[in-house]
């Protein structure tokens, strides 16, 4: 076996792997923010820095075995934390119904 890496046809960037793993993470994040009482703050400061965990230790190994540059696991990383926040904020503030459904 010379190249125990699996190398896919196509771009590379940005990164999937980083990409879905930040938007998960975040969306978890969201989600599970005002179930975590504002007087547990170790417990909320524990679930970001876990979150940053995996996602930096997601990065690093895409890096490290060489299928993606740095700059292709920072803009999944960034891409799936945006889109995570966007799609919080946008379904957030849209109107509420004034009349009750058909």
């Amino acid at each position: 076996m010379d190249d125990p890496i699996a190398h896919a046809p196509g771009y590379s960037f940005p990164s999937g792997h980083a990409f879905n793993v930040a938007m998960m993470l975040t969306t978890s994040l969201i989600m599970l923010w005002p179930l975590v009482r504002e007087r547990a703050l170790a417990l909320r400061a524990l679930l970001v820095a876990g979150a940053a965990v995996i996602a930096v230790l997601t990065a690093l190994d895409r890096v490290f075995i060489g299928v993606h540059y740095p700059s292709d696991v920072t803009a999944g990383v960034l891409l799936g934390c945006g889109l995570s926040v966007a799609s919080f904020l946008g379904f957030s503030h849209r109107p509420r119904a004034t009349k009750e459904p058909v």
